[in-house]
């Protein structure tokens, strides 16, 4: 799928959902990676910055670079900036329930996804607002996303789209290289990278998706005579 005329087309989506659905706006959770940096920038367009709550929400394993990409972008596509430690929260939670620290990594990081997605529907009831997804074709495909967690939203205005369209569409959208660039992460624990945990690359899954759906017909029931 080319990308070309995807910008006005999610955009629509994007306006369509809020006038069908009688909410005032959207709010993100912004990573300081390409995908939510993708979804920020189309949400501000589709209804202006007025209208957009982008969120930030560091764990003690956010990257240093990742939280000041994460609050630049709400600079540029928000009307204000948000910030959530999700830290310091799983420490309050630590103090009641000291089990989770002999949890595996893998436990705890989902947990984390979780209570960023519980403050983002927090936000958005409050407002009157939806929750904006930002998953993408890759990941969706091989179900790399927490139930509940960051799979869970209102709307997914980039999930048709693979992480290398989903990269051209920022390079559209003059989303800074420095993101573009980035590997993708979840970080959700130390160390985390999302194709060592996937165990391949972006470029040989989009590669596979994009066999997949060109060959989509071969798998398709033929046509009876009834």
């Amino acid at each position: 799928m080319a990308v070309t005329g995807e910008i006005e087309r999610i955009t629509a989506f994007l306006s369509d959902s809020l006038k069908d659905t009688g909410k005032k706006g959207y709010v993100v959770g912004v990573s300081g990676g390409v995908d939510s940096a993708v979804v920020l920038a189309l949400c501000s367009r589709a209804v202006g910055k007025a209208c957009v709550l982008g969120v930030s929400m560091p764990s003690q394993f956010t990257p240093a670079v990742d939280l000041r990409d994460s609050i630049g972008l709400q600079e540029k596509y928000c009307s204000r900036n948000t910030l959530i430690d999700i830290g310091k929260v799983y420490n309050m939670i630590l103090a009641v329930y000291p089990d989770i620290k002999g949890f595996p990594a893998v436990v705890i990081g989902n947990f984390l996804a979780r209570l960023r997605m519980a403050f983002l529907y927090l936000l958005a009831n409050a407002k009157n607002y939806l929750v904006c997804g930002t998953t993408d074709k890759s990941e969706d495909f091989v179900g790399y996303f927490t139930k509940y967690g960051d799979g869970a939203c209102d709307v997914e205005p980039i999930i048709h789209m693979t992480k290398t369209q989903v990269r051209q569409l920022a390079n559209e959208l003059k989303i800074s290289e420095s993101i573009i660039g980035k590997k993708s992460s979840p970080q959700l624990y130390k160390d985390h990278k999302a194709e060592e945990e996937l165990g391949f690359s972006y470029e040989i899954l989009d590669n596979i998706l994009e066999k997949h759906d060109s060959t989509e017909h071969k798998r398709s029931m033929p046509r009876r005579l009834e």
